[in-house]
């Protein structure tokens, strides 16, 4: 159980920091910052450790990077 939590955690890492960051700050723009630059260095991290990145991951990640960048280009400051 505790294995699978954290599995499912580390594959929705960069959605939830956007959530929690959004939530805290109300800054649509911060929160995306946060969440790209977090699913880019989790990548990096892994890619480091030479350790299998996962579909869901990918998945996550591109989400976020795709959405987030979307987000920062159109939004007003």
């Amino acid at each position: 159980m505790k294995h699978a939590l954290w599995q499912l955690v580390s594959d929705f890492l960069s959605a939830i920091l956007f959530l929690v960051v959004y939530v805290v700050s109300g800054s649509l723009f911060a929160a995306a910052g946060i969440a790209v630059a977090a699913g880019l260095a989790q990548l990096v991290r892994l890619k480091a450790m030479r350790r299998r990145i996962e579909p869901m991951q990918w998945m996550s990640l591109g989400l976020v990077v795709a959405l987030g960048g979307a987000t920062m280009l159109t939004s007003k400051l």
